[in-house]
């Protein structure tokens, strides 16, 4: 059973962990630790409690999978934007950051199976006069950040938005869809709240969606057993 935002909430119990995934198989690659990375900037998914150790459904899930092949996992920060080539150069493992499947992307990593399914929206300013339907944005600016699957979606969406992909200097998104700079910022529905909330501001949120999104782990081409215990950890946690 495929995993939905809905249900995120039910992932983080980490007590529940060891008793699910108590059995150990040996690991094709020894005991060496599995190198995972991440930017740790999307909670529920990845991030980092206040003493600096990794947590969230992601870190959970590759914890789940070390354990059955014996091995300990070593987490690091990479930007997001470095994410994939890190596991193309084999500089770790694992990629783990919300990251979402594309035709582009497989050709240089593989992917785990989804565990989680989105949506990729468009968040307007709030008010009467505004864009509140996708067709509003025709010419309009939107803003999406560059190397993440906003862009694609984006331009096959709204052909005739103009895409901001850049900040001006000393302002977030948010700021720029607050004061008028751009007129929707594209991202996953999964980020908006706490887009929102970081920003401490409220938008509206386009009902119809670009597209769908799914999530999964990037991993290096060849290795299969490393995906398949991902797998297994997914499917078993879906359950």
């Amino acid at each position: 059973m495929q995993l939905t935002r809905h249900r995120v909430g039910l992932f983080i119990a980490l007590g529940t962990l060891a008793a699910s995934f108590g059995c150990h198989s040996p690991g094709a690659a020894g005991n060496a630790p599995i190198k995972a990375a991440s930017n740790f900037l999307h909670p529920p998914f990845s991030s980092q409690d206040d003493s600096g150790n990794a947590e969230g459904l992601e870190v959970e899930l590759v914890a789940a999978a070390a354990n059955r092949m014996g091995r300990k996992v070593q987490w690091i920060e990479l930007p997001f934007g470095e994410l994939l080539d890190a596991v193309a150069t084999e500089e770790v493992d694992i990629s783990a950051s919300t990251i979402g499947i594309t035709a582009e992307r497989a050709k240089r990593v593989a992917f785990s199976d989804p565990y989680f399914t989105t949506t990729i929206v468009a968040l307007v300013r709030p008010g009467a006069g505004e864009p509140h339907r996708l067709e509003d944005l025709s010419g309009r600016k939107i803003g999406t950040e560059i190397g993440t699957t906003a862009v694609p979606a984006a331009t096959q969406r709204l052909p005739e938005a103009i895409r901001v992909l850049e900040r001006s200097e000393g302002n977030s998104w948010a700021e720029m869809l607050s004061n008028g700079q751009i007129d929707a910022v594209v991202l996953d529905h999964s980020h908006a709240s706490k887009f929102m909330a970081d920003a401490n501001m409220s938008f509206f949120i386009i009902e119809e969606p670009l597209q769908e999104e799914h999530f999964a782990f990037a991993l290096n081409l060849e290795d299969d057993v490393l995906r398949q215990e991902l797998n297994r950890a997914i499917e078993d946690r879906s359950r």
